[in-house]
């Protein structure tokens, strides 16, 4: 089983916050959803690393790394990506690869090593039967594990080809029936007292200065 080599939040420099907010436009433009995806990862994530007690450029190291995580998927087909039913073994295995394909195109891009490791194990679990390596417990970076809690939840509440989305309340609790097995426990019990309708007010203001 591979080990993360740094588990601690990291600081970006002040040159790779623009550099990482430029990427994430690069997926706006090839997709949307994707984007979406992720800026609202991002603000979950943002506010999940604030309930850990995380400051500073810290802070800027979580969401900046959100807002790219699933860079990756630029690399899969988007006939599978937005097929409508049950992906086959194959196909899934291509969707497995957007961790490691999104490291290999943001390592570049980041000095910091967490970061761009973070975007690649953001889908380990706590037990260590994620992937793509298997890491678990506190060997997977903090920032990763803070966007899995998040990135987990949004898939759950938003339509997806394949299904129609989850009540919050619903998707809440299965964030806490995961807790210890998917999720860190401290992360998973810390998200349920995110302020959701906060976060839905100002995602709705934004919505409403850009329309």
């Amino acid at each position: 089983m591979r080990q993360a080599q740094d588990t601690e939040p990291a600081a970006f420099t002040r040159g790779e916050i623009p550099q990482w907010s430029s990427l994430h436009g690069i997926v706006r433009d090839a997709s949307p959803a994707t984007a979406s995806h992720c800026a609202r990862v991002a603000r979950l994530a943002l506010e999940l690393a604030i309930k850990t007690g995380l400051r500073g450029e810290e802070l800027r190291a979580v969401a900046a790394t959100a807002m790219v995580h699933d860079i990756g998927k630029l690399g899969i087909p988007a006939s599978i990506l937005d097929k409508p039913g049950a992906l086959t073994e194959s196909e899934f295995a291509r969707v497995r690869e957007h961790p490691q394909l999104g490291y290999e195109m943001l390592r570049w891009a980041c000095s910091t090593a967490v970061c761009t490791e973070s975007v690649r194990l953001h889908h380990e679990r706590w037990d260590g039967r994620g992937y793509p390596y298997g890491v678990s417990g506190e060997a997977v970076p903090l920032i990763a594990r803070i966007i899995a809690v998040a990135d987990a939840y949004d898939a759950m509440v938003s339509d997806r080809p394949y299904r129609k989305a989850m009540g919050h309340e619903a998707a809440l609790a299965e964030v806490r029936a995961c807790s210890g097995t998917q999720f860190d426990p401290a992360l998973a019990s810390a998200f349920a007292e995110i302020d959701f309708e906060m976060i839905n007010e100002s995602d709705l203001a934004l919505q409403r200065s850009a329309a």
